[in-house]
């Protein structure tokens, strides 16, 4: 946007940042005669034409900045603050505003209605960013936990299966041939049997 870096912020309607919690926003996509309706609201004082302003102090300045060239901000600020017969009005500044604000948002505003003309392109363009978003979002992932020292979900779906760990026999009691050691409640190890696999 022309001279940006003097903008702290975009000016809505009533001269605060524009804010949809403010009620004071232009929507970019506006056009015809809803826009002329809506740049006619934004407020200014009762002065008249004729008086001498000092443009720095009018932020419809501001607005025009963003839509328009600095030659052409200038002549009107060097008209309003001549001040005078035939000095532009308020209107004439909201008039400006709103044919830049045309002329700057028309390719977006054909590029909207084109999409919006062809649903499949515009879930095919989604679809598309959605996959883009979770690659790098997997990316981001894994090396945040490789950085903490832990395995991410990516690295352990590569990883081969452990080796099965070889089964130990069990001892088991072979009660058949009875305790001889009764009363005690434990076998002795003649007692004792393996059991379970082999090898």
């Amino acid at each position: 946007m022309p001279e940006a870096e003097k903008m702290q912020k975009v000016p809505g309607l009533d001269g605060q940042k524009m804010s949809k919690s403010y009620g004071n926003t232009i929507w970019i996509f506006e056009e015809g005669k809803a826009l002329k309706k809506i740049v006619g609201k934004i407020v200014t004082d009762s002065r008249a034409p004729e008086e001498a302003k000092d443009p720095d102090e009018l932020f419809l300045f501001d607005l025009m900045h963003l839509f328009c060239d600095n030659a052409t901000v200038q002549d009107w600020k060097d008209r309003v603050r001549a001040g005078g017969e035939g000095a532009p009005g308020y209107g004439h500044l909201k008039g400006v505003i709103r044919d830049g604000m045309e002329e700057y948002f028309a390719p977006a505003r054909a590029r909207r209605k084109e999409l919006l003309e062809d649903r499949a392109e515009v879930e095919r363009i989604l679809a598309a960013g959605a996959e883009t978003a979770r690659a790098r979002a997997t990316e981001v992932r894994d090396r945040v936990l490789k950085a903490c020292g832990c395995a991410s979900p990516s690295s352990r779906a590569s990883e081969s299966p452990p080796a099965t760990r070889p089964s130990l026999p069990v001892w088991v009691w072979n009660s058949a041939h009875g305790s001889s050691n009764p009363g005690s409640g434990f076998p002795s190890s003649s007692e004792l049997r393996a059991d379970g696999p082999k090898g």
